[in-house]
């Protein structure tokens, strides 16, 4: 291996460097004997290059320690970082182990709340439970009471519907006596119109007089006139047939009158009807009806069809009568 500049600049700094090369290296150069310099020299090259490559070999082992130590130094600052975050992170742990031992205290705290009131709600519940069993029994006798009550109740019921029974053979009874006594009463206006009509007509129209109905219906067949069986019914169901002289004509005209306590529309309409039947006949009639009362439905069928209207004797609707 040849010897350039460089390796003889090492050298030379190895030799200053180590006091034991330089004695040795003295001793080879001042080898007074000549057929041993060439031995020395060639082993002096030997361990000039054997020197050589262990120089080298350490150079490069140097440069693997240097890269070795840039990375136990990068590792190392990693080691600081990371020991840096841990650091950090105990210090957050000891933050939420203190919270958390705050926790746990409230915790306790709570929990032996809650041990208390549960003990006052156990208390409270045998207190319920003692309440209850008087309820129960309390309850017991309440429903042997209703059943009581109960019994009583049907008994009331059972005496409630026979008293409904009698109670409505009662209303029958009186819707009978009162449908009697209106057609008493009916009876006995008929009678007492019958007697008075002449009168209670007499201001309004001249010569009135009560005619027999069935008299006057055969007079009429005697003249030739023909009536129906219908027609024959309901002219003999008239109540007072009333002849007059017309006040201002002079003529002799008819009243087909209707009686009734109390007047409704179909007295109005049934006398309405007669009238015309016999008008139909060749008799010049006219509707009326006589009461006490009137059903203000039956007056405004009154205005309506012409007919005369007394109450109590009173005319308040005139027909064919008026001034």
């Amino acid at each position: 291996m040849a010897f350039d500049d460089k390796m003889m600049e090492e050298f030379a700094r190895f030799l200053s460097e180590s006091p034991k090369w330089r004695a040795r290296m003295r001793e080879a150069l001042l080898e007074t004997s000549e057929e041993h310099f060439d031995q020395r020299f060639d082993r002096l090259q030997e361990t000039l290059d054997r020197l050589a490559t262990s120089h080298a070999q350490s150079l490069e082992r140097f440069d693997r320690l240097e890269e070795s130590h840039v990375k136990a130094i990068e590792r190392l600052v990693r080691l600081e970082a990371t020991q840096n975050q841990a650091i950090e992170r105990l210090d957050r742990l000891d933050e939420s182990h203190a919270k958390a031992i705050e926790r746990l205290d409230r915790l306790e705290t709570t929990q032996n709340q809650a041990i208390e009131r549960l003990g006052k709600l156990e208390e409270s519940h045998a207190k319920a439970i003692e309440r209850l069993d008087r309820l129960d029994e309390s309850h017991a006798k309440a429903i042997e009471r209703l059943d009581r009550l109960d019994e009583n109740q049907k008994q009331l019921w059972e005496e409630l519907r026979e008293l409904k029974e009698i109670v409505q053979r009662l209303v029958q009874w009186a819707e009978r006596a009162e449908t009697d006594i209106a057609k008493l009463k009916g009876y006995a206006l008929e009678l007492r119109f019958l007697d008075r009509a002449p009168g209670f007509f007499g201001y309004y129209m001249r010569k009135p007089k009560v005619v027999n109905i069935g008299r006057f219906l055969d007079e009429l067949r005697d003249a030739g006139q023909t009536f129906t069986k219908e027609e024959w019914d309901q002219l003999v169901a008239l109540d007072t047939l009333l002849s007059a002289v017309h006040p201002t004509t002079g003529d002799m005209v008819v009243l087909t009158i209707e009686v009734s306590w109390m007047i409704y529309p179909d007295d109005i309409e049934c006398a309405h009807e007669r009238a015309a039947i016999l008008t139909s006949k060749g008799v010049t009639a006219f509707p009326a009806a006589a009461g006490e009362g009137i059903a203000p439905e039956a007056l405004e069928l009154a205005e309506k069809r012409k007919a005369m209207v007394l109450l109590d004797g009173r005319a308040i609707t005139f027909g064919a009568f008026a001034n």
